[in-house]
């Protein structure tokens, strides 16, 4: 899903997202921010919700599969690899 190109815009709405506090709305935000990571840097208040919201992401997969937290990073960076090299295509 794209992000909105103003800066403003797009932190409020990444606020918003954050704060449904739901699995699929971290995942989502983890997904957009690091695809628009992609593109241009991230900036300071971008890159720093991406790290909390991975870390809960991470805390929330492992406990859910049963695995440890760096197994559970691992398997996100997978994801995010896999829809990156699907979005250079």
């Amino acid at each position: 899903m794209p992000l909105d190109a103003d800066p403003k815009q797009r932190r409020i709405d990444l606020a918003e997202r954050s704060r449904e506090s739901s699995f699929q709305a971290r995942c989502e935000v983890v997904r957009d921010l690091t695809a628009h990571g992609w593109d241009k840097p991230l900036n300071e208040s971008s890159g720093n919700l991406l790290r909390n919201a991975r870390l809960v992401l991470c805390a929330e997969w492992a406990a859910a599969e049963g695995l440890s937290l760096a197994d559970a990073a691992c398997e996100i960076e997978a994801l995010l690899r896999e829809g990156k090299e699907a979005y250079a295509k």
